[in-house]
């Protein structure tokens, strides 16, 4: 598909997304992406470069603490992050869960991730990380 966009409009676009990316850094690769569509990468990148001063940095509060599994069981710990990155929606989320649980929280699923552990072997860690973990405790 061709789109015929005259120059001020694309100048106008790609202004547009460098402002997006300042204020979206994660969006920044996908709209330097579509800079490079436009043939605007080098504008796009100068446009950003122009108005990076009217950006305030602001930082997020960190809410997350220490994982609880971590402190638990560390083979758990082993299974749930290789189930959160290679599970299935469910499974992953299962996982996700449980290495998201705060203190209060982490005893009720607890059981529930013991069950999935038990179901889903084959994000069970290595018997080389289980070695590891045993003779790091």
């Amino acid at each position: 598909m061709t789109i015929e966009i005259d120059e001020g409009d694309r100048q106008m676009m790609l202004l547009a997304i460098a402002e997006l990316a300042l204020s979206r850094p994660g969006w920044d690769w996908t709209l330097g992406r579509l800079a490079e569509l436009l043939h605007g990468r080098s504008m796009f990148d100068e446009f950003k470069r122009l108005n990076a001063d009217r950006v305030t940095a602001q930082r997020i509060p960190q809410t997350i603490g220490p994982l609880v599994a971590q402190n638990d069981d560390p083979e758990l710990l082993e299974w749930l992050a290789k189930a959160s990155e290679q599970g299935g929606g469910f499974v992953q989320s299962i996982a996700n869960a449980g290495l998201r649980a705060d203190h209060e929280n982490y005893p009720e699923i607890r059981p529930f991730l013991m069950w999935a552990r038990i179901k889903y072997p084959e994000y069970e860690p290595s018997d080389a990380v289980k070695q590891e973990i045993r003779e790091r405790t």
